[in-house]
């Protein structure tokens, strides 16, 4: 069954749950979490803290930045592969990097990351979207049947060249053919154009991290995520009430501090005692009167344990590294233990770039159909090559280059320093160095005395 202006609304409508799910999980990664939608006042009335530590955010970036934040490498597997250069670089002048770290967190957040391939004027277009607003069909084989972008516009919105005046939702549809454009105004939809996009596929690039483009921010760990600013926000608010809290007073009678006192000669005091303990802070009590605090008298040992035992499980759960942990950071820890201690998060890198190379070489693939079109030679014998971001000590191999030297030649030593981009011109450099030979100082023989005697 093709989709058409009879049943688009029921296929969007059954998609739904699926978008709803990215769109919380995206809100979580934005920051907008459940517990800012909770009452923001106490029974007593007083405002409630409702702080956000976004843990689902910085497990998302740290695992983008661990995976692809170095760009990832198309190495030829021949001698010579001019398609494949040209390829790579259409992907620097393209920054297409920039797409590979988009597509990577979103489909670590939500599952799933976009990209629309187009052929525009001899020249391939690649664009990434938010995966929040689309819904992808697939058939039994789970290959991509139609790909549906849903786009909502405000009024004053150009689309297709006019000026809409009411609220429209667009329906961009991509079959194995052609592209269509539907319209709903006014709960009515119409098909308003229909074009072939040249690809004999869907033109559509679905990454993911994960098998059945799973989303890695699991339920659980949106879980833990509200469990810790439940326990920070109440932290505060216990000692915001402390702060506050309310003076007791025995031994005087009610009315006592708040009445304002006369003189003696019946004349009006300018300040009740209340008053007058606030700008001093100091009490002068009757002998039999006293004066205490009531508090809540939380527990601060309780508290930092509770949030302690959280964080170390979204970190587990997480799959990454708790950089407080590491001692050292900045140098002295070896790279070793910095290896192991990275360990987990470089197994689970494997497997989520494992994942996301195919959405890389799909990518490729349709790449390869422009190409067809536009005559040029294929793509191909090509291998895709991730630098996980594994920090090292850099003084610690620096040290040992001088051994390495002995079985690796210099090149090969030097481009294992995290700072050094280019070996070859760090080797030039040295070299030219050593050539320079100062020239020696000529010394001027000094001019003939004369003295002339008169």
């Amino acid at each position: 069954m093709a989709i058409n202006e009879t049943n688009i609304k029921n296929v969007v409508s059954a998609g739904q749950p699926g978008i709803e799910n990215k769109i919380k999980r995206q809100q979580y990664y934005d920051g907008v979490q459940a517990i800012l939608s909770e009452d923001p006042y106490r029974k007593t009335g007083q405002p409630r803290q409702l702080t956000v530590t976004n843990w689902i955010k910085y497990i998302t970036d740290q695992h983008t930045a661990f995976s692809v934040s170095n760009n990832i490498n198309y190495l030829s597997t021949v001698d010579e592969n001019a398609p494949l250069d040209e390829f790579k670089q259409y992907y620097e002048d393209n920054m297409l990097d920039i797409n590979d770290n988009e597509n990577f967190k979103q489909a670590f957040a939500t599952g799933l990351g976009v990209e629309v391939l187009s052929l525009e004027n001899g020249e391939v277009k690649v664009n990434n979207y938010n995966p929040s607003e689309w819904i992808l069909l697939r058939d039994p084989e789970r290959v991509l049947q139609y790909a549906i972008h849903i786009g909502t516009y405000a009024p004053g919105t150009v689309i297709d060249g006019e000026i809409i005046s009411k609220k429209t939702v667009v329906y961009t549809v991509y079959d194995n053919v052609n592209k269509y454009i539907y319209t709903k105004t006014d709960n009515n939809i119409r098909l308003t154009s229909e074009e072939p996009h040249l690809f004999p596929e869907v033109p559509v690039v679905d990454y993911q991290v994960l098998a059945d483009w799973d989303a890695a921010i699991t339920d659980s760990l949106i879980q833990q995520q509200d469990a810790y600013n439940l326990l920070q926000s109440g932290n505060i608010d216990d000692v915001l009430y402390n702060v506050d809290a309310m003076l007791v007073l025995k031994g005087y009678q009610d009315g006592a501090m708040t009445e304002t006192p006369t003189s003696e000669d019946g004349q009006e005091v300018q300040k009740s005692v209340l008053e007058e303990l606030a700008e001093t802070q100091t009490l002068s009590l009757d002998d039999d009167a006293s004066a205490e605090f009531i508090s809540k008298g939380n527990v601060p040992e309780k508290i930092d344990f509770a949030l302690s035992t959280v964080k170390k499980q979204i970190h587990l759960e997480g799959q990454v590294v708790d950089v407080e942990e590491i001692t050292g950071a900045t140098g002295s820890t070896s790279g070793i233990a910095l290896k192991l201690r990275f360990a987990a998060m470089t197994n689970a890198a494997s497997a989520f770039t494992s994942y996301f190379e195919k959405g890389l070489r799909k990518r490729i693939d349709l790449i390869n159909i422009t190409r067809e079109i536009l005559e040029k030679p294929q793509i191909e014998n090509y291998k895709i090559v991730f630098t996980f971001n594994i920090p090292v000590n850099d003084l610690e191999t620096i040290k040992e280059i001088n051994n390495l030297l002995t079985v690796l030649d210099k090149e090969t030593a030097l481009s294992l320093l995290s700072f050094v981009d280019n070996p070859q011109e760090i080797i030039e450099k040295k070299e030219n160095e050593s050539e320079i030979v100062q020239d020696p100082i000529e010394e001027e023989e000094p001019e003939d005395l004369v003295i002339n005697i008169q």
